[in-house]
């Protein structure tokens, strides 16, 4: 089979591979049908609700170990979910190859984040790294040591480098009028 023609079972690898949607990389939250919420909940998935109770925060709990734990299961609307990489895989605009490389640099950025934060004692959370972005600027700007602000300057911009990576190449096109850092996938609730 060739590596440049899309597929399902590339495109399940690519999303198995990469898990930016769950982790809470790209959405702060995700909404889930009252049903599939029940469904879950008997199965045992201990998802974390946000206060309106029609979405589940992020990190996804079924994200465990870099890998969707419930996969073939999974909610509808993350089943329905394709960010801009794999969309671009689907319409082979971008090879499997290339779409795996891009999802082994966005692993090690995030890793290499991770790292920066924990040499400046600060902690690391994906889904916080707006929050994070802000303590590190105000540190810099307090600082009064001059070697300091050049090293929380550089992890600014390798949280800059990292969002900006995140947006082009897996965030789907906003509209003009949408502005929020970041989104929330949602879906009707069942009647």
């Amino acid at each position: 089979m060739s590596t440049n023609h899309a597929d399902d079972d590339h495109a399940h690898k690519l999303c198995l591979s990469c898990g930016v949607c769950c982790d809470g990389t790209l959405f702060g939250s995700v909404g889930i049908g009252e049903l599939e919420r029940a469904l879950y909940e008997k199965a045992g998935v201990a998802f974390k609700f946000s206060a309106d109770s029609k979405s589940f925060c992020q990190p996804c709990p079924a994200h465990d170990s870099g890998c969707c734990q419930i996969y073939l299961d999974r909610p509808t609307i993350c089943h329905d979910y394709k960010c801009t990489l794999l969309a671009s895989y689907l319409n082979n605009e971008v090879t499997y190859v290339s779409a795996s490389e891009l999802i082994t640099l966005t692993h090690e950025l995030k890793r290499s984040i991770s790292a920066y934060a924990e040499e400046l004692g600060i902690t690391f959370k994906i889904e916080e790294l707006d929050k994070m972005l802000l303590e590190v600027n105000t540190l810099m700007l307090h600082s009064g040591d001059n070697a300091m602000k050049t090293i929380y300057g550089g992890f600014c911009l390798q949280i800059f480098a990292f969002k900006h990576h995140v947006e082009r190449h897996f965030k789907k096109e906003r509209d003009e009028n949408t502005k929020p850092e970041r989104a929330e996938m949602s879906v009707q609730t069942e009647a």
